[in-house]
């Protein structure tokens, strides 16, 4: 998986982000499409690239080195909820590509909301929209932790738009 620098998100300044992906043969189930639990799981390889992995190199401009690495000095994340919406099947062809863009829309006091697009490469068709919270907790004691003025600052200062799922509508 290769990691972009996309264009800033129009509303709140926000960055976004976008992995590529290629989807594996092995992921496809009997009836010729990519399973929607590896969709899931390219979605957990987008976010783990592109918000949960220290740096490569000292050289490298991955986001991921100003965001949650710094953040996780003594600390880790963990999912608290997950809601994912597939919108098309993603149909496998061994030379595809898809683009999962990957957002901040909400920072907490111990948790951020991160949003993820999932769109086929070659025509921008949207395949998945997701939805997930993260919890900053403490390395030692497995608690969230409280994040401080300055790493919500820091946070804050990639907050994209809001992603609007159908529950939401509900």
């Amino acid at each position: 998986m290769t990691l972009h620098r996309e264009d800033r998100a129009a509303a709140r300044g926000g960055a976004v982000l976008t992995s590529v992906i290629q989807p594996r043969w092995g992921d496809v189930d009997v009836y010729g499409h990519v399973n929607h639990v590896h969709q899931i799981r390219y979605l957990e390889e987008a976010r783990m690239r592109t918000w949960g992995v220290a740096p490569a190199s000292p050289d490298s401009d991955a986001l991921s080195e100003t965001v949650f690495a710094r953040l996780l000095r003594g600390g880790d994340t963990v999912v608290a909820d997950v809601h994912v919406e597939y919108h098309r099947e993603i149909r496998y062809t061994p030379t595809m590509e898809l683009r999962v863009q990957t957002w901040l829309s909400r920072v907490g006091s111990s948790s951020a909301t991160a949003c993820f697009r999932m769109l086929s490469a070659a025509d921008d068709v949207v395949h998945t929209l997701a939805r997930v919270v993260i919890v900053f907790v403490d390395e030692r004691d497995r608690r969230p932790r409280r994040l401080t003025p300055q790493e919500q600052e820091r946070l804050g200062a990639h907050l994209g738009p809001e992603l609007e799922l159908r529950l939401d509508s509900r």
